[in-house]
């Protein structure tokens, strides 16, 4: 069997017919610029710029320098990103054995072209549609594709699917169907597929976004309509060229009113903690997970590949047809295999049959502990619904796997509980007449085999981390409940029950109740890790899955922010939204601070953004209402959202913090900018009604003392927003203030943002209405603290 050739292989490829496949790390180019330019807000923006320049009023369009290098920042960083993540998530694929010019070549999935022909092993997700050609007890999941949660035996001449798990056995194929022609390909059904995980804040931004589009056309119309009032009406607006100043007025309005740079900043945080992350071995499948992590309160974990290395080495077997003695782990070097061979050579040769296609790493670890040559037979490949495998030859039939399934004998068992107790995984050896079946008269004990595994020198650490942040971990494993008790108090998680998870109810609602105080789970079948994470999120948690063998590939697609480890299965890692790239749990740590960053920052700057679109909508309605001219010409807005909202956020937002994630980031939020907001819009329209109503001052003068007003309103916004003050961010807001100082004192500055120098009296009025607004939005804070510290 020689497959392709070198030849063959690139001219199927040139012709396209390579299995090139999406990687889902993050949305496409065409997304990311869709979803930084094509905008509702940018489009709205873009028509207000071609206005204002149309008007030939060029000051009052420094608001595009912002829109522009807004959408080319996000599209830039988060194109970055991307890049970086593709090419991690390219090097992190798990290569397959293809036959090439008579050679097995290791090779990804997107260098498969038509036609080749490929070995697969268990845990291989199969990356293309093929048809067997040679199989040994091929058996593969196809629940992705198709729903059905039985594995598939498959037999030469049948059909395999891509996005299919090859669960046992081995196989060599034939493709038949690459990339968009294959069956996952063409339904859309491919695990691969991008699908943004959910955020709380991209949530919570969304719905504000939907309700100020709804509001804004409602607000121009009125806002339009009283500046042509004020203008004298339609005839005098058109006729005195009064209309310039309406439609000026109109632009600054809705300048005011949109949030620029709210969602590109959320968007430009998750690709930031993206590529800091995958420094630290950790690859986001999809940006958005960055945050779940941080708001995760139980942490589901698979013992294999979390708690331990995987590393499984043979420790003991026993022999039960003498007197059996108890299992023991030696400290020092041991040969149990040969022990056992020179004991039963029979049984040791059949249990060689049973492990020698070293479906995982246990049988592995027997195998090479053995060393002898196994007997010819029939295997029948281990399940992990029925969790044992069979083997028969010479008129027997030789059972392994979890003793307490095989065995019903009492002294066996209780060797079994006593060896489980010190952290070892035991399987059991067990012998019947061809058809006689287990737990019969006829069946016989032969051999207690036990493995060890290494613990992660970092799993206790860990572990105190997250029980320390509040979030409950939960071993969920597939081993003796006793011997993943032990191996967990050895971890440090002490305290908690530890049940057999055959005794679970299947009802949602009952297995939520049994699961409230367990802290360790024994037996868990593949399915009963769904409905594990199915009903821990029925009871409101927020739930994380680690896992890295293909029976975890379930729950973790179920699980909210589903982790594997970077030497997991391909399906396992297809699955994830997180990869620990070097399979190491001290890397979730990490994950949860940049989450918890990226959370406590974007509502410290949302509280910026919302409490400028509160008194922009206020002061439209005012000025609406009593039919005075608009405060602000767009180059006014502008200065305020530069040095109080745009610039200290973008620093604020990727600064460190340690603020633990708290339900409610929208009320929060809120909480602080619609009082705000409010205030600013009362006071500065006092301060601009009052110069211009009451002391007949010039209306640039009326206009720069509601800059002003709002200047130091919006300072005391940042503050609050900015605290600690007596840290950096201090110097953070007193450069701000003196960034709009330099404007107002700087002649050419001045001059540029159409400002002037306020005389004495304005200057009173601006102090009058600054110091009540800054007074009430103190005050507002207190009380809101207050609430809140009432009810947490």
């Amino acid at each position: 069997m020689r497959g392709l050739s070198s030849a063959q292989a690139a001219e199927l490829t040139a012709a396209g017919k390579v299995n090139v496949q999406d990687i889902s790390t993050s949305r496409p180019l065409s997304e990311i610029v869709k979803a930084n330019v094509f905008t509702l807000f940018n489009a709205i923006l873009a028509v207000c710029l071609v206005v204002v320049i149309a008007l030939g009023s060029w000051p009052d369009a420094v608001f595009g320098i912002v829109l522009v290098t807004n959408a080319a920042t996000g599209i830039f960083t988060e194109w970055k990103a991307k890049r970086t993540l593709d090419k991690v998530a390219i090097l992190n694929t798990a290569p397959l054995q293809v036959l090439r010019d008579g050679q097995a070549v290791s090779l990804r999935p997107d260098q498969i072209v038509l036609g080749d022909w490929l070995t697969l092993r268990r845990g291989d997700q199969i990356p293309a549609d093929g048809t067997v050609k040679e199989a040994d007890s091929l058996t593969c999941d196809e629940s992705i594709l198709t729903g059905e949660a039985r594995p598939q035996k498959k037999k030469p001449g049948d059909r395999v699917l891509s996005g299919a798990t090859v669960t046992a056995g081995t196989a060599l194929i034939q493709v038949d169907a690459v990339g968009k022609e294959s069956y996952a390909g063409r339904l859309g059904a491919d695990v691969r597929k991008f699908r943004l995980a959910k955020s709380e804040i991209a949530d919570g931004i969304k719905r504000i976004i939907v309700l100020i589009g709804r509001a804004i056309p409602f607000l121009v119309i009125i806002l339009a309509w009283s500046q042509l009032h004020v203008a004298g009406g339609w005839a005098n607006a058109i006729g005195g060229g009064a209309w310039k100043g309406v439609v000026l007025a109109v632009v600054a309005g809705i300048v005011g009113m949109i949030p620029q740079g709210l969602v590109l900043l959320t968007s430009v945080n998750f690709a930031t903690a993206s590529l800091s992350l995958v420094k630290k071995g950790v690859l986001v499948q999809q940006m958005p997970a960055v945050e779940v992590l941080a708001r995760v309160d139980t942490l589901c974990l698979d013992k294999t590949g979390t708690l331990t290395s995987g590393k499984i080495e043979l420790g003991d077997i026993v022999y039960l047809s003498a007197d059996p003695r108890p299992i023991h782990i030696w400290d020092s070097p041991k040969d149990p295999g040969k022990a056992f061979a020179d004991q039963s050579l029979q049984d040791a040769r059949a249990l060689a049959a049973l492990v020698q296609d070293r479906v995982n790493e246990t049988a592995a670890a027997i195998a090479e502990g053995l060393q002898v040559d196994p007997l010819e037979g029939e295997l029948d490949p281990f399940d992990s619904q029925r969790k044992w495998s069979s083997f028969s030859s010479q008129g027997s039939t030789w059972y392994l796997g979890a003793p307490e399934l095989i065995s019903q004998k009492p002294h066996t068992l209780q060797l079994v509980q006593q060896a489980a107790q010190t952290g070892a995984r035991v399987l059991l050896l067990a012998k019947a007449p061809i058809g006689a079946g287990l737990r019969t008269k006829e069946a016989v004990d032969c051999a207690l085999i036990a493995c060890t595994e290494q613990l992660r020198p970092d799993a206790a650490q860990t572990l105190t981390y997250f029980r320390q942040q509040g979030v409950r971990p939960l071993i969920v494993s597939g081993d003796n409940p006793v011997t993943v008790s032990a191996v967990a108090t050895k971890a440090g998680l002490a305290g908690g029950q530890f049940l057999d998870a055959r005794a679970l109810p299947n009802e949602v609602g009952e297995l939520a109740q049994k699961l409230q105080d367990v802290a360790v789970l024994g037996r868990v079948l593949p399915e009963q890790k769904k409905q594990i994470v199915q009903a821990l999120q029925s009871q409101g948690h927020t739930v994380a899955m680690t896992g890295d063998g293909v029976n975890d590939s379930l729950a973790l697609k179920e699980a909210d922010l589903g982790i594997a480890m970077g030497s997991g299965a391909p399906a396992t890692k297809a699955a994830a939204k997180i990869v620990l790239l070097n399979g190491e749990f001290s890397a979730l740590p990490p994950v949860v601070a940049e989450g918890r960053r990226v959370l406590a920052n974007m509502e410290r700057v949302s509280s910026l953004f919302l409490t400028k679109t509160v008194y922009a909508t206020l002061i439209a309605a005012l000025v609406s209402m009593f039919a005075i001219p608009y405060p602000f010409l767009p180059r006014h807005l502008t200065l305020i959202s530069v040095f109080f909202i745009g610039l200290p956020a973008f620093i604020l937002a990727f600064s460190p913090t340690n603020q633990r994630y708290r339900k409610g980031f929208l009320r929060r939020t809120l909480s602080l900018a619609l009082p705000a907001g409010i205030v600013a819009a009362g006071s500065v329209f006092f301060a601009y009604w009052w110069i211009s109503e009451q002391l007949q001052l010039q209306r640039e003068v009326a206009a720069t003392a509601a800059t002003m007003t709002l200047a130091l309103i919006s300072a005391t916004v940042l503050a609050l927003a900015s605290k600690p003050l007596f840290t950096w961010r201090g110097i953070l807001l007193l450069a701000m203030v003196a960034g709009v100082a330099t404007v107002l004192w700087n002649g050419e500055l001045r001059e540029l943002f159409s400002l002037v120098v306020p005389p004495s009296a304005a200057w009173q009025v601006i102090a009058v209405a600054g110091l009540i607004g800054i007074v009430l939005v103190l005050v507002f804070n207190l009380m809101r603290k207050a609430t809140f510290a009432r009810a947490s």
